[in-house]
């Protein structure tokens, strides 16, 4: 726990709005402190010059054993105070990492995300996004996804921006090496691609924050590996955020807690 004394801590700092313009300089009111005499007051921020953000990261760790490292992780939605995981197995996670094997899905995911209350998931090996049943992760219907007319390679994250009600996804496209990552939009009834541009590192999951920021994490052999990254979701360019905790073997995949405001 950090105590700020006498001084407004800058907002944009801890994820929060940018104030970068005039018009959208943070108050600091609340720091003046008048100075002996009462003809003048003293005000103190305590923040960064230009846009860097502070970000805290701590690790929860599991409470029971886990065979299959995640590929996939999302929010189960307002209230719930638990997550989805999935690799080819289908698991429920409580906030402070307690796994309870839901069911065994027909495919390896590599992306998880609800769009309206459907849950979604995103094939790690060819072009399918399937709908599954938030219940075990069975396959309940499915699409397949193109981009300029050709089948995708496979996905790398899944993440709906709630904003907009916009699926977004990491796809590999047609032709490309498992080394390339590109931002896409995806319709979830035609199955057609809608590509943003080259993510430009290897990355391996997306989370959207409440006010529609975009997060990334990075997998194994990128450079920097197992880091958070913000992602402008007009062109994909990227900005590194922090290091994050490194698991044996993988499992860089990210979910965002709607009620708390963490990443996951």
């Amino acid at each position: 726990v950090q105590v700020y004394l006498n001084s407004t801590v800058e907002a944009e700092t801890l994820l929060g709005t940018a104030n970068d313009t005039t018009a959208a300089a943070q108050a600091i009111d609340g720091s003046s402190i008048d100075l002996v005499g009462g003809s003048a007051s003293r005000l103190a921020a305590v923040g960064q010059v230009g846009n860097t953000k502070l970000v805290d990261v701590s690790e929860i760790g599991w409470s029971n054993t886990y065979y299959n490292y995640p590929r996939a992780f999302t929010y189960a939605g307002a209230g719930t105070n638990k997550l989805f995981m999935a690799n080819g197995d289908f698991s429920e996670v409580s906030l402070d990492g307690d796994i309870a094997l839901l069911g065994y899905m027909d495919h390896t995911s590599n992306g998880l995300a609800f769009a309206g209350t459907d849950l979604y998931s995103g094939a790690g090996f060819g072009s399918t996004l399937y709908k599954i049943d938030p219940t075990d992760g069975s396959t309940l219907s499915s699409v397949n996804v193109t981009e300029d007319g050709f089948d995708v390679e496979g996905f790398n994250g899944l993440a709906t921006d709630p904003t907009s009600s916009l699926l977004y996804a990491i796809i590999r496209p047609n032709g490309s090496s498992t080394s390339q990552r590109y931002l896409a939009t995806i319709d979830v009834t035609t199955g057609v691609a809608t590509m943003i541009g080259d993510m430009g590192n290897r990355f391996s999951g997306i989370a959207f924050a409440n006010d529609g920021k975009l997060y990334a994490a990075t997998g194994n052999s990128a450079t920097p590996d197992h880091t958070l990254f913000e992602i402008d979701k007009t062109d994909a360019s990227s900005e590194l955020l922090a290091a994050l905790p490194t698991l044996s073997g993988g499992g860089q995949a990210l979910a965002f807690n709607s009620d708390n405001g963490l990443l996951y």
